[in-house]
């Protein structure tokens, strides 16, 4: 499906441009900016709204990283926002994107401010019903603290929570909360959720810690994990059934390996 196939095209896109930043500049510049734009687009057509803003952002960190002064990060940033307008200016599918988060943002406030103790009243938006899921693992959590309630198991308790009017009913319309930690909690409770965490930030801290002994790689795993991260924050077609392994763990530990063993030749070969 669409909500499938746009992050994934992201995050391959995204990391490919991590292994080629330092050559924007040397060769190759028009085929790496088709590929930013080229994402940038299928992200927007497929309406995966945390697909194109992880796009958006992780572009941005990358020409950060590749600048080698501040007026090419400058001249970089700005094209990235051209590209950013020009696209929304041609897309009337990206302007409806638009016109729909703006109303899902208001959600956000009538959600916090207006309402933060009732069930949430703009459950039937998109960002309304993942609001009133993520609110909903509190009762999950009194369910089954420690191990969670298992996996497929959160719309059998969800209709349950809805008939008890704890939360709003179009929550419990979904097979998933489309959140990685949330569904961590719901089905694996606070053990599982300690493991999935550790599962991506672990990782994150060596790639990040190791940066300057081997920036290609520690800049792709940096772009792997934020991605999806920004990704899995609202989107759940890259986390569920065989995907979490096969788009994120597998590949995760190819990119892992890749940089341990790059930055264990470095130390026993510092002349590399």
């Amino acid at each position: 499906g669409p909500l499938f196939i746009g992050p994934v095209t992201v995050i391959f896109a995204l990391l490919v441009l991590s292994t080629h930043v330092e050559f924007v500049y040397r060769y190759k510049r028009i085929a790496l900016a088709l590929i930013a734009v080229a994402a940038m687009i299928v992200a927007a057509l497929a309406a995966a709204r945390s697909a194109f803003f992880a796009c958006v952002v992780v572009l941005i960190f990358l020409f950060s990283f590749s600048a080698p002064n501040w007026r090419i990060l400058i001249a970089k940033i700005v094209g990235s926002l051209v590209v950013v307008v020009a696209a929304w200016a041609l897309s009337a599918q990206l302007r409806d994107v638009e016109n729909r988060t703006v109303t899902e943002f208001s959600n956000y406030y009538s959600f916090f401010i207006q309402h933060p103790d009732q069930s949430n009243p703009y459950g039937d938006g998109s960002v309304g019903v993942r609001l009133e899921m993520l609110r909903s693992v509190q009762y999950f959590l009194q369910e089954s603290p420690l191990l969670g309630v298992g996996r497929f198991n959160y719309s059998v308790y969800a209709k349950k929570y809805s008939e008890q009017g704890k939360i709003h009913p179009a929550a419990a319309g979904h097979g998933h909360p489309h959140n990685v930690f949330a569904e961590a909690l719901i089905s694996k409770g606070l053990l599982g959720f300690a493991v999935v965490v550790l599962m991506f930030f672990y990782p994150l801290y060596i790639f990040i810690r190791d940066f300057r002994k081997s920036r290609t790689t520690a800049r792709a795993g940096i772009v792997f994990i934020t991605t999806i991260l920004i990704v899995m924050q609202t989107e759940a077609a890259v986390i569920v059934k065989g995907n979490f392994v096969a788009v994120f763990l597998l590949l995760l530990a190819v990119i892992f390996s890749w940089h341990i063993n790059s930055v264990k030749q470095l130390q026993t070969n510092p002349s590399r």
